[in-house]
Parts: C-alpha cells; structure tokens; sequence
C-alpha cells in the first residue's frame, strides 16, 4: 500500500515490531487509574516528561528555503508537535504528523510577516538507518508591508531622550516587513526605557496590528502613556554595623527626588565601596496608586570580614619589575573609620616605600572623610647635565633621596551626573621632610665659583608646608575597547614661610584623557597636560671638556618637581628623561593624540604621535616629539598595551618599547 504524497517509500528495518507507544501509554494511564496509587500516578507521568524530550530529539528536521532565525523558529514549532506524543509506526500517523508539521511551520512564518508561505513537509530513511528525517522545504511567498505606522508617546515622559530616540529610531517604518519580533522588542524596550527613567505606571493605551491579507498590508498603532514620574522616598537601613550618620549621606538620591533605576544601583555599588559589608540587599517599596508614585526603600546589610590582603606582583617598562601588599582595616570602630597600610618596592630607581592611610567620616549630610594620609620613601637619582637639545652630556652625580611626607586633609565625593564615579575633591596641608645624599660624584667636575660643588647643591634636609586642593574628575563607560569617556586630574598648592614652610613655592597642574568612538571599529584617544610652578632657579657652573656650562636646579622639592617622558607621557623617550638635569624642572608641556582601529573581536592596533617637556623656561620649551604603532589585546585582566614609538629628536631616532597594563583613562 503506498504512502501519503510526499512519504518515501523506504520504511525503517524496524517498523514491522516497533510498538505503537501511544496505545501503551493510554494502557498505562488506564492501569494507574484503575489502581488509584497517587504514587505510580506520579512516577508514571515523570516517566512520560522525561521521554518527551528524548523523542523529541530523535527526529532530524532540515528546512530549506529560509534561514537564520526564521529556520530556527520553524524548527522548534514543529519539533514541538513531535514531542507531544506522535508516533510514524503506521502511514496514518505520517501523514497525520505531516500535516501537523505544514500547519506548524506556516504559524512560525507569520511572526516575520509570511501569512502565504507554501509549505512542502516529506519524511526520508536511508538506506540501513534506523531512524526517519524530517525535510521541509518553504517558499516563502510575498510578505506583509507596512502599510501606516501610528507611534506615539503621550503624558510626561514624552520628552525624555531615552523614548524620544526610541521614537525616532522605530523601525517599522511604512513600506519595510511587518517583523513582529521587532514589534514585540520595542514595545518591551519603551516600557523599560519609561520604567527606568521613573515612570512606573507607564502602559499602552493601544497597542494594535490590523492585517489585510488580500493586499498584504499592515495597519500599527501603538501608543505609550507614561503617567506620572516616579519620586524617591525613605531609606531604612538594617544593620548594626556602623552609626546612622555614617551611611546617611551615601545615596546620591534624598525623597522627593525624581525616581531612577540607575540611583537605585548605585546606591548598592556605593554601599559595597565602603568596605563595611558583605550582603547588601536593596527591596523597593512601591507605593504607585499616590500622586506622584512613591518608591521607599528597605536595606538590609550584613557586616564583611574586616581585614583584606592584597598582593600582587608585576612588569611595565616604566617601572620595571614592581611589588606591593596592602593591609586594610575596612572597619576599626562603629563610626566608621578605617586604615589601609601598605608596602612597594619598584626596580626603577630602586624606589621603597611604606605607606598608611586613615579615614573618618564626617557628620555631615554630603559624603565627607577627615583624612590622613602617610609615605616613607627612598629612591635612587642621578644628578645629569644637558646640552642645548636636552641630551646627557656629563652625569655629574648620583645619590638617594629620602622622604616622608604627611598629608592631613577633608576629602569630599560629590555625585556626579555623567557618570557612577564620583567626582573628588580633597582640600589639604602637606608636611614634607626631605632628605638628599648626592655625594657620589660620577666626574670630576669642578664648579666656578670655587667651592665644593656638591655639599652646597645638595646634602640637605629641608622641610615643607603646602597648603592646597586635588581635584578628581572620572567619567568613565563602558569596558575593553567600547571603553569611552574623559578623566580630569588638577590641584594647586603653595608653600611659604608664614606658616612654617623653609621653601617658598606655588603650583598648578591640569590634565586631561578623551576616549571617542568614532562609529564601531575606530576611536580616538587624546591626552593633554600642563603644569606651572613659581619656584626660584639657582644656576651654577659646571666645567667640563668643552668649557664651562651653566646649570639650573629648581628650588622645588624633589617630590614636586616635574618630570617627562615614558608610556603615560612622551613615547618614543625613557621614563622621566625629559627635564631639565634629572631632578626635575619648574613646568611640564604634552600632548597625545592616538587612533585606534579594532582588527578582531579582542585585539586592535593603533597609531600615535606625542609631543611635550619638562622645562625651567616658557620662553624655551624645547618640546620633544615621539611617534609609533602600538597593538591592544583586551583580556578580562584589562588592555594590554604594547607600543614601539620612536623619539624624532633623538640624534639616530632610536626606537622604545612600552608595556602597560589598563585603560589609559586611569
């Protein structure tokens, strides 16, 4: 007896014995009702569920004629019908499911605008398998166009940016498919854009697709009201970790405040910063039948464990070989305050330090710590002296300086808008006692006038008091290369006898990073930085092979003295070899422009040019250039950065290789 249309005539070795399932399983159901055992009942249905989705995979299912998603949709429409118990033992049953199969698959096409798909469903065995293949073939047919599109946003959150975008980006404009996939996403991205930005009333008043299938054409009209925004509401913290006021003025939010979802995040993230507990659990309260809707909030925090560990070891071509470990006190009493105490040595200039840090918040109602802050330091420098185009012509000394260096301060976070990084600012008093021991000359050079040369330059110990304030500006989005955003640092600081100083100074530095996309695969990274100091220049007289020179050494402490040069600074030069003898210079100049292209999916390459000095004289710069190529791996540790940059005023133009570990943002 033949089969349906479309059957292959070939059946599977085994259908002359294979049992017919479906009779059994209603044997089974027949027998476990007889026997009313709620037990068997159980197990017998758990035995049917678990064979369901091994059935189910039995059966290969090719489609031709559509793909990607469609193809996929088909498939598990039609999948589904076989896993609902069909059996393909006897012709009736092919066909049956046959049938089944064209009317599933015709159903999956419509999402995507094909209402006259022509659906050809035929079941084949080869030769010697055990097991049939499903093979359907679509043509598509013509689809549903968009006839009229009326989308509207209405009530107060009309004119906020985020649905106002969602407006103007719809993408079922008249003439395009009726996708109603697309039109599924965007009505669930209007209502998370409106509930995100405070509106959590916000539904559709219509929401409707009139077909005309004769014509193939499509009527949308979808509008959204919003209603009324949202307001912040109370805070009830619950915990016995710290004091009320510690934690009083974290949220960036107070009642009364226009509700975002964003606030609420970052409420959570700001809590776990301040190193005080483990589990944070932040519960809305939500009151939406009052005029404005109302969102309360329950905190439950529980306590983390006070003290960490951090060590780490690592590699830059700045700093060569470095280390560090830090000990933190998240929690030394109930008001709050904590200590960080640390420890770091880095192969570049045989640096040592040992660091402390204390902070205790303030009773205030904006997020305020008195701060005290620590460092010893020793590190190894070399006392040079340059020509005309700042090349080393006579290493005249090299010693070690030895600081200790105390900062006392009021550090302020102030929330910023544009970003979840709060903006710093910390006002401060530093108390600076340094200590210099060039006395290994390295050339006998003697200096006019007469006198011993280096006990008068160095061999002192000075002390300073600054007075001044830090400012730390982040706006950082995003991560690996899709990273975007700027970071601004600047402070200024002065130094003067009427309050105990031994150096009189002043100083000021700005700088600033911008990390741009330009489209999908480019971006642009810029990076600038200026700094200026009134500090005394004392000149003396260096003989050498080629006669006397003069050399000035700035009256600032080393530990202001600015440097350039290095994978942050002027590529192409060492780190820190551009200034005026070794020891620093009064001003800093530079520049960076980089362009960077995303080559895979991980890795991009880029092109730069840098340009900059540290110098004693405005009227005299002597700006340095540096250029070359880098390559970026961006892992999960952060961008790997490696750069071959040459200096263009080097005699030779010798080539440097950087290695750095980061976003250059921070």
């Amino acid at each position: 007896m033949p089969f349906a249309p479309g059957m292959s005539d070939n059946r599977p070795s085994h259908a002359s014995w294979s049992p017919d399932l479906s009779i059994g399983v209603r044997q089974f159901k027949h027998f476990l009702l007889r026997k009313r055992s709620g037990f068997l009942l159980a197990l017998g249905t758990a035995c049917l569920l678990c064979a369901a989705p091994a059935r189910a995979s039995e059966l290969p299912i090719r489609v031709e004629g559509v793909e990607g998603p469609i193809a996929e949709n088909v498939v598990n429409h039609v999948r589904t019908a076989w896993a609902l118990g069909h059996s393909l033992s006897t012709e009736r049953r092919r066909a049956s499911f046959l049938e089944q199969a064209r009317h599933r698959a015709q159903a999956a096409m419509r999402p995507w605008g094909y209402y006259q798909a022509d659906i050809q469903a035929n079941l084949q065995a080869d030769e010697g398998d055990s097991a049939w293949r499903l093979e359907i073939t679509i043509d598509p047919g013509p689809p549903v166009l968009v006839e009229h599109a009326d989308i509207q946003v209405m009530g107060e959150g009309a004119d906020q940016p985020g649905l106002r975008q969602w407006l103007e980006r719809w993408p079922l404009e008249p003439g395009t498919r009726l996708d109603q996939t697309i039109w599924s996403s965007q009505k669930d991205q209007a209502l998370d854009l409106a509930r995100a930005g405070g509106f959590l009333n916000a539904d559709f008043t219509a929401r409707r697709i009139a077909l005309d299938l004769n014509a193939n054409r499509a009527q949308l009209e979808l509008i959204l009201q919003t209603g009324q925004r949202a307001v912040m509401g109370r805070i009830e913290y619950e915990q016995d970790t710290v004091l009320p006021h510690v934690l009083r003025p974290i949220a960036r939010f107070g009642p009364g405040d226009p509700y975002r979802a964003t606030l609420v995040e970052e409420l959570r993230l700001d809590l776990w910063r301040t190193g005080f507990f483990g589990d944070i659990e932040v519960l809305e309260q939500k009151h939406l039948e009052r005029e404005p809707p109302v969102v309360d909030f329950r905190v439950r925090l529980s306590p983390r464990n006070r003290v960490t560990h951090q060590f780490s070891v690592g590699y830059g071509t700045d700093t060569r070989f470095r280390t560090q470990y830090h000990w933190t006190r998240h929690l030394l009493s109930e008001r709050g305050d904590s200590m960080r105490l640390g420890a770091g040595w880095r192969q570049r200039d045989s640096e040592l330090q040992a660091t402390g840090e204390y902070r205790l918040p303030r009773r205030t109602n904006s997020l305020q710590f008195w701060l005290a802050n620590g460092i010893l330091r020793r590190e190894t420098q070399e006392f040079v002296l340059k020509d005309d185009n700042d090349q080393e012509v006579l290493r005249i000394a090299k010693g070690e300086i030895f600081d200790t260096q105390l900062r006392l301060g009021r550090l302020r976070l102030h929330n910023n808008p544009w970003s979840n990084r709060r903006i710093q600012s910390t006002v401060f008093v530093d108390l600076l006692r340094e200590r210099d021991n060039f006395n290994q000359a390295l050339n006998e050079a003697a200096p006019q006038p007469a006198g011993d040369f280096l006990d008068d330059l160095f061999g002192n110990t000075d002390h300073t008091v600054a007075v001044g304030v830090d400012l730390d500006w982040p706006v950082i989005r995003g991560s690996g290369f899709m990273t975007t955003g700027h970071h601004e640092r600047a402070w200024a600081l002065t130094a003067n006898e009427a309050w105990g100083s031994e150096k009189n100074f002043s100083q000021v530095y700005l700088s600033s990073r911008w990390n741009r996309l330009l489209g999908h695969r480019w971006k642009i990274l810029l990076r600038g930085e200026v700094g200026w100091s009134d500090a005394d220049l004392k000149p003396f007289y260096v003989s050498g092979e080629d006669g006397a020179s003069t050399l000035l050494v700035t009256e600032l402490p080393y530990r202001y003295s600015f440097k350039a040069g290095g994978s942050q600074s002027v590529r192409g030069y060492a780190y820190n070899d551009l200034n005026s003898n070794g020891i620093g210079s009064n001003h800093l100049l530079t520049g960076s422009a980089e362009l960077e292209f995303l080559a895979l999916e991980h890795w991009s390459v880029a092109a730069f040019f840098d340009i900059g000095n540290a110098f004693n004289h405005w009227s005299d710069p002597r700006l340095k250039r540096g250029a070359g190529i880098g390559i970026r791996w961006y892992s999960t540790l952060g961008a790997v950065r490696l750069d071959a940059a040459q200096g263009l005023d080097i005699p030779g133009k010798p080539w440097e290789i950087y290695l750095t570990i980061g976003t250059p943002l921070l």
